[in-house]
């Protein structure tokens, strides 16, 4: 009986199952390539949730609910949502990526001592935050890129 009750819970609680997470936030009207998220995060972690750019809230009490470690994946107005998620949350992520930021998004978490990349596209012209510029490469395209540039 223990040993079911064992099992039941470590099957409905996520965060039991998993030994690490990247959580993604989609950009605006839920613009995100699902594929290129997942295709990235197979390389990294064997869990990932995904939350709209406007679900801050619902994602801060999952980051606090976690006892593993986690990332962060912004997209375009998610990277914003990345950084209220670093600003509010009791524990740190170990690394927080975004792509597609727009140029007055302030995505700079070298002062959360956390590790970070972001890339920019043509909306992130003038970003004043530390980053990758990547030319020719179209706001929608830029997650794909991202996930094989990191292969």
């Amino acid at each position: 009986m223990k040993y079911l009750i064992f099992l039941l819970l470590l099957f409905t609680n996520p965060a039991l199952a998993c030994k690490s997470y990247i959580i993604g936030f989609r950009g605006l009207d839920s613009a995100f390539d699902h594929s290129a998220f997942y295709d990235y995060a197979k390389k990294r972690t064997d869990c990932t949730v995904v939350f709209n750019h406007n679900e801050y809230k619902r994602a801060i009490r999952f980051v606090n609910q976690l006892r593993v470690p986690y990332e962060l994946y912004g997209y375009s107005a998610g990277a914003v949502t990345a950084m209220t998620v670093v600003k509010r949350a009791k524990r740190m992520p170990g690394y927080v990526i975004t792509m597609g930021a727009y140029y007055s998004t302030d995505v700079d978490f070298y002062k959360y001592e956390i590790d970070y990349d972001n890339f920019f596209d043509a909306s992130g012209a003038g970003q004043k935050s530390p980053g990758i510029h990547v030319k020719n490469v179209a706001h929608d395209r830029i997650q794909r890129y991202v996930t094989e540039f990191f292969k």
